[in-house]
């Protein structure tokens, strides 16, 4: 994290107006706001939240990075998180839901689960794809707040995903939606997570009819049409 050091006075009212009127929790030069989203300008990348202050409602028009992820996946009343910088004045991260305490456990798997990962184990159907098969897929998974980015390689193409999800760290439940990048053929998995360090463990079922069963274990089957998958993920260091 950058030392302090001296702002100009533009800057300084932005860091004034974001605490004052946002009444967000500054952290260093990052300041954590919370609201209730009420319009998405997914193109322009901008976010129009109110935040309930000791002087009333405050409504403010923010412009949200693209590392924050699709904005297109928000909805009007989606209570949210937003980590801000008031430097570059742009949010950097969105979280749906309330912020949590440190020590609360979906607190911390969230913040273990930040980062990005690339698949070193795959199974599909039942079947285990070999070391040089799980190379050539090239899988990568992206996490930043609740916002999920996959991408791997098929056909000579990257494919991408982008989405939200939600844990429930008392049954490692991982529930997921989201679409393929730049379409609109959305879907959805249910599955099972499993964090330890630097490896993280996905199971899930597509829920391509509305009733995918959740996985029992860290293991695909070969059940259709909810097909599941299972991967290994080790986290890539800066």
């Amino acid at each position: 994290m950058s030392q302090p050091r001296c702002l100009p006075v533009t800057l300084l009212a932005s860091v004034f107006l974001a605490v004052l009127l946002l009444s967000g929790t500054s952290t260093g030069w990052a300041v954590e706001i919370e609201g209730i989203v009420q319009s998405v300008d997914a193109a322009a990348r901008k976010l129009s939240i109110t935040r309930k202050t000791a002087s009333g409602e405050k409504t403010v028009v923010l412009d949200v990075s693209a590392a924050a992820g699709d904005l297109s996946l928000l909805k009007k009343g989606d209570r949210v998180t937003l980590d801000y910088d008031p430097e570059q004045e742009v949010a950097k991260s969105i979280t749906v839901g309330d912020l949590l305490p440190d020590h609360d456990a979906l607190a911390r798997d969230m913040k273990a689960f930040q980062g990005e990962w690339e698949a070193v184990e795959a199974e599909f159907g039942g079947k285990p794809l070999d070391r040089i098969s799980v190379r050539k897929l090239n899988r990568l998974i992206r996490i930043n707040g609740n916002s999920f980015h996959e991408e791997r390689l098929h056909d000579g193409k990257t494919v991408g995903v982008d989405g939200k999800f939600e844990l429930t760290p008392e049954t490692k439940a991982f529930d997921f939606v989201g679409k393929v990048t730049g379409t609109n053929n959305a879907f959805e998995y249910v599955g099972l997570y499993e964090l330890n360090g630097d490896t993280l463990k996905l199971c899930c079922r597509a829920n391509e009819d509305g009733n995918a069963s959740r996985p029992k274990q860290f293991k695909s089957d070969a059940q259709k049409p909810n097909w599941s998958h299972y991967y290994v993920y080790k986290r890539l260091k800066e």
